[in-house]
């Protein structure tokens, strides 16, 4: 069940104007990168095996390293256990 929200409403707008909106709103199909992804569309993508937990959480590992220098939002990140 998709609750309808003015924030949903934005934000599909915005990315359906960028072109990178869902397949569920019947356009482009879901970026590889699930880092945008809200929680539930994570956890659907998932169920329906279209992507993994550990593909997630190396893909969410990567941005960290990548962004965490400028943002310094971590203090410790155990990417390795």
């Amino acid at each position: 069940m998709t609750i309808h929200t003015r924030k949903n409403f934005i934000r599909n707008t915005a990315l359906a104007t960028a072109g990178i909106a869902f397949s569920k709103y019947g356009f482009a199909q879901p970026p590889a990168d699930y880092t945008y992804a809200s929680i539930t569309e994570v956890s659907e993508a998932i169920r329906q095996k279209k992507v993994s937990p550990v593909e997630i959480t190396k893909a969410c590992l990567k941005r960290i390293e990548r962004l965490n220098p400028k943002l310094n939002a971590f203090i410790t990140i155990t990417g390795e256990q």
